[in-house]
């Protein structure tokens, strides 16, 4: 089965990778190869490594550099999983999220 894990230059990119079944191909991409922001990116990935799974580790975790970059921001946490999440459906044929929160978009934290 072939995997292809986004963020694979972070930390749970990187243990991700590692920690794999012998039996898991595991395509690893950092955000250098891959942003996952990118939907014409993406699909020419996801078209050429035909990956059963996508996991889309990649994350901008560096909060205190999301206020100076919010833009940034926004295309590694919100941007860039919707574009994984659409581009895998439409490969795959099946999307599952892992995560228990929801995803939200900047227009929801100034509610806040």
């Amino acid at each position: 089965m072939n995997v292809l894990i986004t963020g694979a230059g972070g930390q749970l990119g990187r243990a991700l990778t590692v920690l794999a079944p012998p039996e898991v191909i595991v395509r690893g991409v950092t955000h250098a190869e891959l942003d996952i922001a990118d939907a014409a990116r993406v699909d020419a990935v996801l078209d050429d490594f035909k990956p059963a799974l996508l996991v889309t580790a990649a994350a901008f975790t560096r909060v205190d550099a999301a206020e100076t970059a919010p833009t940034a921001a926004e295309r590694a946490n919100a941007t860039g999983p919707a574009t994984c999440s659409t581009r895998s459906l439409r490969t795959t044929g099946s999307w599952r999220r892992a995560s228990r929160a929801a995803p939200r978009r900047r227009a929801d934290h100034r509610a806040l």
